[in-house]
């Protein structure tokens, strides 16, 4: 309560897109309508819309279900409350619920063929089997949940009425919260698995043996954020400005207003600032042409790769190189020599902080260094000058097409007569490459290059809408060692 005192008298709150998102309806913040919100970063908004009103629920660890009972129970008998409801029949038949899920899930899992999967269902449908066993988890869990928040809120009125109690009602009200979120995400996401609606829900089932056990967990999410941000924020808020470096895709507002649920407001305007680098004259961009196809895995991978090693070798100081997938960055890995070897540091092989500060200091002592990394390496790293002359791009940065919810999306949109792969992914990879590019050129005084080893940039349609949203670099097309001048 002190904090949020000191909080209704502050003029100027920073935090997250996460918090505010989270706090929607929560009066964690002061109300909307009364407040200016400035997003940086905007272009991670609608993701974090989604992941905010995705849910979740363990379907294999569920020993918390035995100290829940207990639980209610002494903090009722603490503040001298009687509990209405059967906890303890509740906590057993949401226990027996949740196996029952379980069990049905291993066996569609099974017939799918794997364990170690992402099962999702079909336009987000659920099996006829699972209907009647998620209905009962569904009520099992919502009754306890009930009680649960039934005894928090009673505490939270002891607290404010009486400042005597807030210490003990505090401690009791932890006890509640160490259980509250597995019990919300049960009821939350049974609840997602219930909502059937003409946008579809994406719904799955994860499972992982890794362990040596089965750890199954149900997942459901909304598949199309604008609407979430329209329905929950830009139909509250008084005003509102959204900056990034990377809120236009192809050349054009287009997709993140679309994604954003900004594109039918009559009151939303765009600007593109330009940059006060001169991209032209202090870097370029080439495009290496492969004789194999990037479609074409594994021959594209040895060919791309081979081309990589030779472009190493001539690093003097700082570089990055930006792959699509662990698996293309440990076969790079697995092809460099000796010398290559003591040149590369590799993503996850030590903590983030140490090995940029390892090639802060290559690159200070006059060596060679350079960063093999993954898509985090290709969005906010800062290495400006000597730190990053060039950047290596191995492929376009197209996102995994095993993702469930870009899937369902996917799948909704052919339903509806509309193209997922040029209204969703073709967008959504110019935004990537757009800031895998924007590790190159980080001052006025920077000059630095970006090699690319994928010819689509050049080849395809949609490459040269891509393209066209990066910046004017210079830009050259790379044919069997020899470059030539591109027409942007």
């Amino acid at each position: 309560y002190n904090a949020r005192s000191r909080l209704a008298q502050a003029q100027v709150i920073v935090a997250n897109h996460d918090l505010v998102l989270a706090s929607l309806g929560m009066n964690a913040l002061p109300e909307l309508d009364k407040c200016l919100l400035v997003f940086d970063e905007g272009h991670h908004l609608p993701a974090v819309a989604l992941a905010q009103f995705s849910a979740a629920m363990d379907l294999t660890n569920v020993r918390w279900l035995d100290r829940l009972p207990k639980v209610l129970h002494e903090v009722a008998a603490k503040i001298g409350l009687s509990v209405a409801q059967d906890v303890d029949t509740l906590a057993q038949q949401l226990r027996g619920a949740l196996g029952d899920v379980a069990r049905l899930a291993l066996d569609l899992l099974r017939a799918a063929g794997s364990l170690d999967t992402v099962y999702r269902f079909k336009d987000g449908q659920l099996p006829e089997l699972l209907q009647a066993p998620v209905t009962l988890l569904h009520g099992h869990a919502k009754g306890l949940l009930d009680v649960l928040e039934a005894l928090g809120a009673e505490l939270k009125a002891r607290a404010k009425e009486d400042p005597s109690q807030a210490a003990e009602a505090a401690a009791q009200y932890a006890r509640l919260g160490q259980l509250a979120p597995r019990l919300s995400s049960v009821v939350g996401t049974s609840a997602l698995w219930l909502t059937h609606q003409a946008q579809p829900l994406a719904k799955w089932l994860t499972s992982d043996t890794r362990s040596g056990l089965v750890a199954l967990s149900a997942h459901a999410c909304p598949i199309v954020p604008g609407d979430l941000l329209r329905d929950q924020l830009w139909c509250q808020v008084r005003g509102a400005v959204l900056t990034s470096a990377s809120l236009t895709s192809c050349a054009s507002f287009d997709y993140f207003l679309q994604e954003a649920g900004l594109d039918d407001l009559d009151c939303v305007t765009t600007l593109a600032v330009d940059s006060p680098f001169d991209y032209r004259t202090q870097g370029e961009l080439t495009v290496v042409e492969t004789a194999a196809d990037p479609r074409q895995v594994d021959l594209y991978t040895r060919e791309m790769i081979a081309a990589l090693l030779a472009d190493l070798r001539g690093v003097a100081h700082g570089a990055l190189a930006l792959f699509t997938s662990r698996v293309q960055m440990q076969a790079a890995v697995d092809a460099l020599d000796a010398t290559l070897r003591a040149v590369v540091l590799v993503q996850g092989q030590t903590a983030r902080s140490r090995l940029i500060g390892a090639h802060f200091a290559r690159v200070e002592a006059g060596l060679p260094s350079v960063i093999f990394g993954l898509q985090s390496f290709g969005e906010g790293l800062d290495l400006p000058g000597a730190l990053c002359e060039t950047v290596f791009i191995a492929k376009l940065p197209f996102a995994s097409p095993s993702d469930p919810v870009e899937e369902a999306r996917a799948e909704w949109l052919k339903r509806e007569g509309r193209d997922p792969f040029n209204e969703l992914v073709v967008p959504a990879t110019g935004i990537r490459l757009l800031q895998w590019t924007g590790r190159a050129i980080r001052s006025e005084a920077d000059q630095a290059r970006v090699i690319c080893y994928d010819k689509r940039l050049l080849t395809q349609g949609y490459g040269r809408r891509m393209l066209q949203g990066l910046p004017p670099y210079a830009v050259l097309r790379r044919v069997h060692g020899q470059s030539a001048a591109v027409a942007r």
